[in-house]
């Protein structure tokens, strides 16, 4: 029996129209997505069975002052090699009974219905992203996508396929300090100062909000600025030097974060990002059922550059 076709095309209707704003709408909504998607480091890839990610963490050694004829060196010699990651899947549902749709005859009434299961759906990615982000990578049997823990983390296994506890590999550390007490002004400092080189240093800083509560009371109220845009995003921060303080819920307690955002990337394959299926009807249900999945991961290029500390109060 053919279904309402009336209902069908306003559904339809109203998906086209919510559908184009909801990567936006996920990414914009949490502090860590934001800073992520707002400076660009966000990589569609054709295909691949797994991301290579290339990295430099040596000067060559082919290189010098000369005079006249001499040699130039020309040996092969280490300094570059390529972290691997394996690609992430991730899934939300919007799910509608036809028995809600019957009940609810009216154009808007469907296109509100439609649209509060939307809304649920943004809320639950946006909030699924950013605690996976958050995270280690293990939840879910292993199966989520990689987090800071991770990814920042003071590591004993691989990350990337890298494991920075073999000898020669101390490049692929982060700078984790077990603070492990009051915070103040010179343990940010400290590991800040620790983490920058040259021209390049964090560029967001990432806390508890019992954690920013001490950091903002350390500031004067003539040293408290706001980063203009994140503050435009609706997020509360202070600057330290040049990088935001934010906070956020899915932060480990007693963590702050320090991070150079140059090097964390999330990949995307392809078009299966936030790729939207057809209206599915199973068999067994009396519902309309449309999936929308991701395939990516979060990666990161060069740890030395990123820093953490814990155990603050």
């Amino acid at each position: 029996m053919a279904g309402n076709a009336n209902f069908d095309r306003l559904i339809s209707a109203t998906m086209e129209k919510y559908i184009p704003t909801l990567e936006d709408n996920v990414f914009t909504s949490k502090p860590l997505l934001f800073a992520i998607n707002n400076f660009g480091n966000v990589v569609t890839l054709d295909g691949g069975t797994q991301i290579n990610v290339r990295l430099m963490y040596a000067a060559t050694g082919n290189q010098g002052s000369y005079s006249g004829g001499d040699t130039f060196l020309t040996d092969e010699d280490e300094g570059t090699t390529v972290a691997q990651y394996g690609w992430r899947q991730y899934y939300t549902t919007v799910r509608l009974t036809e028995i809600d749709l019957a009940k609810n005859q009216g154009a808007s009434a469907v296109g509100r219905i439609v649209e509060e299961e939307l809304e649920r759906a943004e809320m639950s990615m946006a909030e699924s992203f950013d605690s996976m982000f958050f995270g280690d990578g293990t939840g879910n049997g292993s199966k989520d996508f990689n987090g800071l823990i991770n990814l920042v983390g003071q590591n004993t296994a691989a990350v990337g396929g890298i494991d920075p506890s073999v000898s020669g590999n101390d490049w692929w550390n982060s700078t984790v300090t077990a603070q492990g007490g009051t915070l103040a002004f010179s343990d940010i400092r400290t590991l800040y100062i620790t983490l920058s080189e040259g021209n390049d240093f964090p560029t967001n800083i990432f806390t508890t909000a019992t954690v920013y509560a001490v950091t903002d009371a350390l500031f004067t109220s003539n040293q408290r600025f706001v980063d203009p845009l994140m503050a435009n995003q609706g997020f509360e921060t202070i600057m330290f030097h040049s990088a935001p303080i934010s906070f956020d819920t899915n932060v480990t307690s007693g963590y702050m974060y320090l991070l150079n955002l140059k090097y964390l990337t999330l990949h995307k394959l392809g078009s299966n990002w936030f790729r939207v299926s057809d209206w599915l009807e199973p068999a067994n249900q009396d519902i309309k059922v449309k999936k929308i999945v991701s395939y990516g991961e979060l990666t990161i290029s060069n740890r030395k550059r990123q820093g953490l500390l814990t155990g603050v109060t």
